[in-house]
């Protein structure tokens, strides 16, 4: 690890060194070769367009083209390498895939889609899993760490991810893309889009195949072949809006995916006819009013519908019985909002909204039954948020959240944020200090025998602060922040029922940098030291939390057609814990760190035609993100994309 961070450093050094004398020419903007910077424009972290500097809170914005460089066709491998972010994954193409936010559980962070909120109502606890979520037709990921359950609710207590796709724009065209590569992989995709400032449309179709590779790890020991384990999927997605009286719009997303995969038992034991399947549709529908330049109001209506289900016959290696589950989970959710603008100095954003959750099931264990049907959660809210802004160097937010849940009553949660850029060095000071609570998931509450309906809310209370230095123009960028969470009555599993038992504390430190010169070259690096994911009643770290983890990306650009990527990823040392399939006993596993170097390079033959390729894996590293799951090799994959 040590030898990691010096090269990283020296690294650095060597490239600043070079490229100094660039820098000083260079004009500011917003945005160079697909690299964000400190006046970008976002819109999660207070639901209103702002640059992320007006905000004291840590945001990362992935953006297409990064994803485009780096090859990154799936919304966890785009997140990979995030400052604060811990990606774990059950094998892949379909294989489980959640997201720890700063030590936090992968279910205390929201996910949304275009502002719909796409937490599984159905899963264990509400955490979204990411295995099925494609890049295609996506402009922006928004990535902001730290609590945010004044605007986002009770998922929101470690952060948000915010995916928004494609907004039609310019003359009418078609983007079409087709991949193959290793493993029996082919993709392929077409996009329409579109658009004027009266109307604009967006409508993209994906697919992909592949045969795999097993999922489950082979046992050591084990004599058995395993077979490998396919995936499909289809994605659809569509955003269209249109102008209505002089400054009113109506907006509408919908985004829907298909998906089919081969599965496996569990840890270390192949099933050859374990299948699952997924789907999932969020829809979004909005109207925006501005009124006299200072007033803008919206109406929305969201809704989201997942069905999991699963089929597995006796076959040779499992002869007691065969299963089959069938889950289903909604969420809908109506919200106003109001967004008042006083001068050029002020800005108060208040709502309201109404939301409801249900959930079904029914699963089949060797011919038993076992079901719940349709329980539901209604939860009411309403929120301020105002937004000082002084001198355009001192920004201030404060915000307030009243939570009104059917089964948990009231609770009021705030938050404080502040970012203060200093003259003459430029250097800007930012920290947020945030409350939050989460609601039990209807599973947690009312799942057949484990299920506990006496449970409480789970509450947090966490702190961050940073500096950020911006130099040459926002050319070169590094930003070093702290955080702190605490979180008690933290749910777990004991003896086959769920209890508040545990109490959790995760600190750390986020690094990030890049390195952006002209069209032709940028650098982007970050690393996370999770000093604590501690939990504090067991005194034992929590799984799959590593101390350290970085990465680094850089992309050349050359001679106005050729675009070189390489980047390489690097997760420490962590605890694991796994379920033994012929000792029916639970191991505990510490799990070796691991590099991952990944190289890709794009030609554009023509204005309308480019061919593209990458490795993944390049160094052919064997490795385990969880316990008793295979990862893939060295992998090649190229393909051509055309525009008309």
């Amino acid at each position: 690890m040590r030898g990691f961070i010096t090269g990283c450093v020296c690294f650095w050094a060597l490239i600043a060194a070079v490229l100094v004398p660039e820098f000083g020419t260079a004009a500011d903007s917003e945005q160079r070769d697909g690299q964000f910077t400190m006046n970008e424009v976002v819109v999660t972290a207070t639901k209103t367009d702002i640059r992320s500097r007006e905000t004291g809170a840590s945001i990362t914005v992935v953006t297409e083209k990064e994803m485009e460089q780096r090859g990154k066709k799936t919304v966890i491998e785009a997140l990979r390498g995030t400052p604060g972010l811990t990606v774990s994954r059950s094998g892949v193409a379909g294989g489980i895939s959640s997201v720890f936010m700063r030590g936090a559980n992968s279910n205390q962070v929201a996910v949304l889609v275009d502002g719909v909120r796409i937490n599984d109502p159905s899963s264990t606890n509400g955490a979204y899993d990411f295995g099925n979520m494609s890049s295609d037709n996506i402009e922006r990921i928004e990535v902001v760490r730290g609590a945010q359950s004044t605007l986002y609710g009770s998922y929101a207590t470690a952060g948000v991810i915010n995916i928004i796709t494609k907004k039609g724009r310019g003359e009418p065209r078609a983007d079409v893309s087709i991949e193959a590569g290793s493993f029996r992989t082919f993709r392929e995709s077409l996009r329409l889009s579109g658009g004027d400032d009266k109307a604009d449309y967006s409508f993209g179709i994906s697919r992909i195949d592949t045969r795999g590779i097993s999922k489950a790890a082979e046992l050591e020991g084990s004599t058995t072949e395993y077979e490998r384990d396919g995936y499909e999927n289809t994605t659809l997605s569509t955003r269209l809006g249109c102008r209505v009286f002089e400054k009113g719009r109506v907006e509408m997303a919908i985004r829907y995916f298909d998906a089919v995969s081969d599965i496996d038992a569990q840890e270390y034991d192949d099933d050859p006819n374990h299948v699952s399947y997924t789907k999932q549709l969020s829809a979004r529908a909005a109207y925006i009013q501005e009124l006299f330049g200072i007033w803008k109001h919206s109406i929305s209506g969201n809704y989201m519908n997942i069905e999991r289900r699963t089929n597995d016959e006796i076959d040779a290696s499992h002869t007691f019985s065969s299963s089959r589950t069938w889950y289903e989970g909604t969420h809908e959710h109506a919200e106003w909002q109001q967004a008042l603008k006083i001068g050029n100095f002020d800005e108060i954003t208040g709502g309201v909204e109404v939301e409801q959750e249900s959930i079904s099931l029914i699963s089949y264990y060797g011919g038993t039954p076992s079901s719940l049907n349709d329980k539901t959660m209604t939860t009411k809210a309403a929120y301020l948020q105002n937004h000082l802004k002084l001198f355009e160097r001192v920004y201030a937010i404060a915000g307030i959240r009243l939570t009104d849940n059917e089964d948990f009553g009231s609770h009021v949660n705030y938050q404080l944020s502040g970012s203060i850029k200093l003259p003459v060095i430029e250097t800007r000071l930012k920290g947020n200090y945030a409350t939050g609570f989460r609601a039990p998931s209807l599973y947690q509450l009312y799942a057949p025998t484990s299920g506990n309906s006496e449970l409480d809310e789970e509450e947090s209370r966490s702190y961050d602060f940073g500096i950020e230095q911006s130099l040459f123009s926002d050319i070169f960028v590094v930003d070093v922040t702290y955080f702190n969470t605490k979180y008690k009555n933290m749910i777990g599993y004991v003896s086959s029922k769920y209890v508040n038992t545990e109490r959790f504390i995760t600190d750390g430190i986020e690094v990030s940098a890049k390195i952006v010169s002209g069209d032709y070259l940028s650098i982007v690096g970050s690393y996370t030291y999770t000093r604590r994911a501690d939990d504090l009643e067991k005194d034992e770290r929590l799984i799959r939390r590593p101390k350290h983890q970085g990465s680094m990306y850089v992309n050349v650009y050359l001679f106005d057609s050729l675009n070189i990527n390489a980047g390489i990823q690097y997760v420490g040392e962590r605890k694991d814990t796994w379920f033994h399939p012929t000792t029916y006993t639970s191991m505990n596993e510490d799990m070796s760190d691991y590099y991952l170097l990944s190289l890709g390079a794009s030609l554009q033959i023509t204005k309308n035609f480019q061919v593209f390729g990458r490795v993944e894996n390049a160094i052919d590293e064997d490795y385990q993100e969880v316990a008793g799951y295979k990862m893939p090799g060295r992998a090649f994959y190229g393909g051509v994309k055309g525009t008309f």
